[in-house]
């Protein structure tokens, strides 16, 4: 704001600690703390500023503009890669195409333990009762694992993508297949071992063997789990869960303003760093000036 005692209508500039808009969708918090304050950004003239979601993007709301800017020390949300015809901001940091790219990388990340052990522990009760059965098709021991373990990742994972009414029937039909992958696991991996033994000519003692399988089960379990997550992200159903297993520490940004002493406009820049470990270098994401009634952005 201009100051304390200064009129609405001489008002600039509005900070919220939630964004109007996340993954190209409205925000009911940011819009609840508009309601709040009375004010409309598509009536009264501002620009609005808001963290909370780690990404950079750049909105014309009426005659304001919203500056979407959370992305300084927490890891990154990737764009929204579904869009439809769903509108896009004028200017995002980092694009759809790069958030594909980081994307693909998330279910090794799972798989490798790099972005925590609770999968593994959870797979690894669940996949429990496999090697005691022998983990061979055809037994009716064997088939009961393999059905629980698919229905109970099925459920697992059906949680962790949303029970949103809009969204549920391909975050159930994602989920069932995430869960049936799973079920399968130990038996493939169990074929697949007993084939490479007998390629070497090796036959290790069935203690040590049944070890193997079980550790490499786990393994292929978060892979699959990984493998959904990214799916999750890919379609467009839930952006976080996947965005924080990548701990992706890149596209850090900060806005710089200037707000003019005659207060008839404010600028601002932003500055950012693709990859801040590996090359620290600034670059010059976006710039706008705001003055009320319209907007002059630069980049």
């Amino acid at each position: 704001m201009l100051g304390p005692r200064a009129p609405r209508e001489q008002a600039l500039l509005l900070c919220l600690p939630d964004p109007l808009l996340v993954n190209l969708e409205p925000n009911r918090y940011g819009t609840e703390m508009l309601h709040s304050l009375g004010v409309d950004p598509r009536r009264d003239p501002m620009l609005c500023i808001a963290g909370d979601s780690h990404h950079y993007e750049r909105w014309k709301l009426g005659p304001s503009v919203h500056l979407v800017a959370g992305g300084g020390g927490a890891f990154l949300h990737g764009a929204r890669m579904a869009r439809k015809k769903k509108r896009p901001p004028l200017v995002e940091f980092p694009g759809p195409r790069a958030s594909l790219a980081l994307l693909a990388s998330v279910p090794w990340r799972v798989a490798t333990g790099r972005a925590g052990l609770i999968p593994h522990v959870c797979l690894a009760i669940l996949f429990a009762p496999a090697p005691g059965v022998g983990l061979r098709t055809g037994t009716a021991e064997m088939d009961a694992v393999s059905v629980a373990a698919a229905a109970i990742g099925a459920v697992v994972c059906a949680f962790i993508g949303g029970w949103r009414r809009r969204t549920l029937p391909i975050v159930a039909v994602l989920a069932v297949a995430a869960g049936i992958l799973m079920g399968l696991v130990p038996m493939a991996v169990h074929a697949s071992f007993d084939l490479l033994l007998s390629v070497l000519g090796s036959s290790p003692s069935p203690k040590v063997a049944a070890l193997v399988v079980f550790a490499l089960s786990i393994v292929g379990g978060a892979l699959v789990f990984g493998y959904y997550l990214a799916a999750l992200a890919r379609f467009g159903l839930n952006h976080d869960q996947a965005f924080a297993a990548l701990g992706h520490p890149g596209y850090k940004h900060f806005v710089r303003m200037r707000v003019r002493k005659d207060g008839s406009a404010i600028d601002a820049w932003v500055i950012g760093l693709i990859d801040p470990v590996g090359d620290p270098t600034p670059v010059l994401v976006d710039r706008v000036t705001f003055r009320r009634g319209e907007s002059q952005p630069s980049s």
